[in-house]
């Protein structure tokens, strides 16, 4: 045989990675000797030999490859990089299985040692504004692997994702997932007042109305592009006008100059998913009143005998432009008889302190009746009401 003949050895089954591997020497007396083979991936391998120039039958040989020695943690199937807030990782619409994925004790060159089960593996993340992946225990190895089942994370943004080991192995760096947002479940509203996200505002103020969709968990859902509804829940307020094509855009929209209130206090508004009315938010403001505009008797005198008190007691109230009872305590009342029977006399007291926003004239006296009618007129001190 020619001392150049090529013998050739290729791997023929064995671990997915080796298939197709071929090495390559010269025969040197008759053999063929291969020096410093190695292979790095554990399993059952088998070699088939051939001479390069010779049509001889190919020979074969088999032979099992162990683990080395525990030297690290690996991903066997790895977390996805990328995972919906709240929601199971690897989870798969059409895998039966659980979602989830496995961390093994490896040898040097990454392949899964069969564990005897001392080996304990923590789970280690920490998110967006250095909020800790909670509730994962350290688990023991079971055949060389922990399986981690129904882990989740509820905060959109990087989550670095480790492991370690007891005893202690040569650890999983941090790996970067991106925890995105979760399909929209509500609305968040805000009601502006200029710039200002406000709580209390004043009657008649024109407001913005700010929508923000998000997530089960509270996280911006920017994939939500859907339209919305406005509701009031009580009378005497309104919409400005309805917003023109009420619609949110990456999950959020701000509807300027869209919301008046005219009735004093809480007021709500209830937003809703278009249509389906699936989604919904609200939020509340305290309306106050403005300033005194007008008077108005509430209460009426009936029964003016001359020399008695006047009953009922005639009751003053002080109203802003919209009609709300301004909140008023301190300025002072003063009746008058605007028209009535020539000769009449008064008596009593004829002014009054205001008490949230209303006035009790409760001894009021005529002391001489007449064939006419009286007409009383109130006015309230230092304005022009």
């Amino acid at each position: 045989m020619a001392l150049n003949t090529a013998m050739h050895l290729r791997v023929a089954a064995g671990p997915e990675v080796a298939l197709g591997a071929e090495f390559e020497t010269h025969v040197r007396g008759g053999l063929a000797v291969f020096r410093a083979i190695s292979f790095q991936w554990a399993g059952d391998y088998q070699l088939l030999a051939s001479l390069a120039e010779l049509s001889l039958a190919q020979q074969s040989a088999a032979f099992e490859i162990a683990p080395g020695d525990a030297m690290k943690l690996g991903f066997g199937v790895a977390p996805d990089l990328e995972q919906v807030a709240g929601e199971a990782w690897n989870q798969r619409a059409d895998e039966a299985q659980p979602a989830g994925f496995t961390v093994e004790v490896q040898d040097f060159y990454g392949n899964r040692l069969v564990d005897d089960g001392h080996t304990r593996i923590i789970l280690n993340g920490v998110g967006a504004g250095n909020e800790p992946l909670r509730g994962i225990s350290a688990q023991r190895v079971q055949r060389g692997s922990v399986f981690f089942t129904d882990i989740a994370y509820n905060r959109v943004g990087l989550l670095k994702l480790s492991a370690s080991s007891q005893p202690v192995l040569v650890g999983i760096s941090p790996v970067e997932i991106e925890i995105v947002a979760g399909p929209a479940s509500e609305f968040a509203v805000q009601i502006y007042d200029a710039d200002a996200e406000v709580s209390e505002v004043d009657a008649g103020d024109l407001l913005d109305i700010g929508v923000q969709a998000r997530d089960r968990y509270g996280n911006d859902a920017t994939e939500y592009n859907g339209g919305v509804e406005f509701t009031l829940r009580t009378e005497r307020h309104g919409l400005a006008r309805r917003p023109g094509g009420a619609a949110l855009r990456a999950g959020f929209m701000r509807f300027l100059g869209q919301l008046v209130f005219v009735s004093k206090g809480e007021q709500c508004l209830d937003v809703y998913a278009a249509a389906t009315r699936s989604i919904h938010g609200e939020s509340c403001v305290q309306v106050k009143a403005l300033t005194v505009e007008r008077l108005v008797f509430r209460v009426q005198p009936r029964d003016v005998g001359a020399g008695n008190v006047m009953v009922p007691a005639p009751l003053v109230a002080l109203l802003d432009r919209y009609d709300n009872q301004v909140e008023d305590s301190g300025s002072v009342l003063e009746m008058e008889v605007e028209s009535g029977p020539l000769g009449f006399v008064t008596s009593g007291e004829w002014s009054t302190q205001v008490r949230d926003g209303m006035g009790v004239f409760a001894a009021l006296i005529l002391n001489r009746a007449g064939a006419l009618d009286f007409r009383l007129r109130a006015r309230l001190v230092g304005t022009e009401l």
